[in-house]
């Protein structure tokens, strides 16, 4: 007997009540999610309430089918590692993360549960991921821009100030991933004398 055969036999076997009770008993989904700013952020809460209507539109609004656990990093190293580890001991189903930090924090705490990232620029450089292609292990996820494009602000702040024969870049290398060192290291067209 084939699958399809099989299956569709066994499902019409099955009392209606039974299929209905079955899906009502099921435990509520539960998702994870690590934010990489305050709770206090304008912008985070936009992209939390937006996730939230994405799921919604989906059919998944919440009450008794999921269960979503938010935690804020707000840029403090132990405080994504204390916030990463209490939602891992909560034992989602998938997680969140925001920013390479939070990242970072789940990662090293779990190869089991699904990790998809946002905020997140050059995966691959940062050694998050294996390759866009195949990120490989637990985690996938969607990144903000290509380091090649870096070389294209170059230019554009050229185009603004013709005169322009410096610029500066500010980032807090215990709460970024390998972004900054790109552009900073002369990758894609950009030479700075900075260390």
């Amino acid at each position: 007997m084939r699958r399809r055969e099989f299956l569709a036999g066994f499902g019409a076997a099955l009392p209606v009540g039974a299929i209905v009770a079955t899906a009502q008993d099921q435990p509520a989904r539960r998702i994870a999610i690590l934010m990489g700013v305050p709770k206090s952020d304008p912008e985070g809460q936009a992209r939390l309430a937006a996730f939230q209507r994405g799921l919604a539109e989906a059919g998944w609004s919440g009450g008794n089918k999921l269960h979503i656990e938010d935690r804020w990093g707000a840029g403090d190293p132990r405080t994504f590692h204390e916030n990463a580890a209490e939602l891992i001991a909560q034992r989602p189903e998938a997680i969140l993360a925001n920013t390479p930090p939070a990242v970072a924090a789940l990662r090293s705490m779990t190869t089991t549960i699904p990790i998809v990232f946002t905020g997140v620029s050059s995966p691959v450089d940062a050694g998050i991921v294996e390759n866009l292609a195949h990120p490989g292990g637990n985690l996938t996820g969607f990144s903000t821009f290509d380091p090649a494009m870096a070389g294209k602000w170059v230019e554009l702040l050229k185009e603004v100030g013709p005169g322009l024969q410096r610029i500066a870049l500010l980032f807090n290398p215990q709460t970024t991933s390998g972004e900054g060192k790109i552009f900073l290291n002369g990758r894609n067209g950009c030479r700075c004398n900075c260390s």
